[in-house]
């Protein structure tokens, strides 16, 4: 009987529930409007779900106090440059979405951050941007100051090599030239041959060459002779 006596009151209950879950079912796009999001949110919500540190003016360039034309110039711009058809990598995907949500919020379109929140993260990510701008000058500054170091090296090198060419080419166009005197004109000519060899031994046409080319072979007797003599003495020690 204490069975039978609850039936009427569980069907009340009953048609009750059903009745709210009737209106609820009705009523969800009023009451929860969040629930259907704009297109513009979507969109938004597309970018990724982790947006604690997005701000648009740093991912678009530009001033918090910029005009909505420089930001529509900087949003034209990044989009062309990161658009699928241009760069169809990972990497530009994202920058691409980024540049679609920060343009969003600077028109006005994706409402979904208070503006307080992306000051914040624009205030962090500026700071940031700066600490790595001063790191790269740094490193720049002592890529130069490597390269300086190098370059100097390099010009006592090349000082090094101008004084000891200046060494080969004067005693080349001596000897070059003291040989050729000899030939034409004896002892006397060897004194006159040798001056004339200093003066044409850094020229490069065919005196210059000739000369240069009659020390290196004078140089070498030279040598040779000098060898074997040594080697005499050597023997006879």
């Amino acid at each position: 009987q204490g069975s039978v006596a609850l039936l009427p009151r569980l069907a009340v209950f009953g048609t009750l529930a059903l009745a709210t879950l009737g209106y609820a079912i009705a009523a969800q796009p009023f009451l929860a409007p969040w629930k259907h999001p704009a297109p513009a949110t979507r969109v938004a919500r597309a970018v990724g779900a982790v947006v604690d540190t997005f701000d648009p003016w740093t991912v678009l360039g530009i001033s918090t106090d910029a005009q909505p034309n420089e930001a529509r110039k900087a949003y034209k711009k990044l989009i062309a440059k990161y658009h699928p058809d241009v760069d169809p990598s990972e990497e530009a995907a994202l920058k691409f979405n980024q540049v679609v949500r920060a343009h969003a919020v600077v028109t006005g379109e994706d409402r979904e951050l208070d503006m307080n929140t992306l000051l914040k993260n624009a205030v962090d990510n500026f700071q940031n941007d700066i600490d790595f701008k001063r790191q790269q000058i740094e490193e720049l500054k002592r890529q130069a100051a490597d390269e300086e170091a190098n370059m100097l090296k390099m010009e006592n090198q090349l000082k090094q090599a101008e004084a000891k060419r200046e060494k080969e080419t004067q005693e080349l166009g001596a000897l070059g030239g003291a040989a050729l005197g000899l030939v034409a004109g004896g002892p006397v000519g060897l004194a006159v041959g040798a001056l004339v060899g200093l003066a044409v031994k850094d020229r490069e046409d065919a005196a210059g060459q000739v000369v240069r080319g009659i020390g290196t072979v004078t140089r070498s007797v030279a040598q040779a002779v000098s060898k074997v003599t040594k080697e005499k003495q050597d023997s006879n020690m």
